[in-house]
């Protein structure tokens, strides 16, 4: 009996070693994890400060878009866009392609112009970002300047129609410019 209460004292001692030793380990685990975490929400904190768009905006992978839901021609659009810091939207992947087609159809729209237009035999953005991206049907028009479309239903037209305007997230970050505008910002998180 005697040995038993000795085996139990031991395991006993033991435990309050063994609990002591990783009580201290987490205690400068914790510390440590804190700084992360509050570095982070700094680091998050200055993020949404510097990420907005304006109201009516949408964001999407570090730009914003507005869909003008008023027809004008390409060259009007274009110009809409220039008075807010932007241009036409420009296209450069399956996902951006799918927002803007989303964002049209929810605009309860069938065709938007987008900013890519054909110059000297080549497709240009004109934003002047890489013209990267391809998928749309070409036309056998012999205009010298042929521009985009975003077409929804799979239907051909060529009246005036809304368009959508893109410019980078931090494009109005300039307070004159969406004082200028009459808008008021929100701010965005953008991670």
């Amino acid at each position: 009996m005697i040995f038993i209460l000795f085996i139990m004292r031991t395991l006993l001692i033991l435990s309050v070693v063994l609990c002591a030793a990783l009580s201290i380990q987490a205690a400068t685990v914790v510390p440590a994890e804190a700084a992360a975490v509050q570095q982070t929400d700094k680091s998050a904190s200055r993020a949404a400060r510097f990420h907005f768009c304006l109201d009516g905006w949408l964001s999407f992978r570090g730009n914003c878009y507005y869909l003008a839901n008023h027809a004008d021609t390409w060259t009007n659009a274009e110009s809409f866009c220039a008075g807010y810091g932007g241009s036409l939207a420009s296209v450069h992947n399956i996902w951006e392609y799918n927002f803007l087609q989303r964002m049209v159809k929810t605009g309860g729209h069938t065709f938007a112009w987008i900013g890519g237009y054909y110059f000297q035999g080549d497709w240009r953005w004109e934003d002047g970002s890489q013209f990267d991206y391809h998928n749309w049907e070409t036309t056998s028009s012999t205009d010298i300047y042929q521009c985009l479309q975003l077409n929804s239903r799979g239907k051909n037209t060529i009246h005036a129609q809304p368009f959508v305007s893109k410019g980078k997230i931090d494009f109005f970050k300039n307070h004159n410019t969406a004082q200028r505008l009459g808008h008021h910002a929100w701010l965005y998180n953008y991670n």
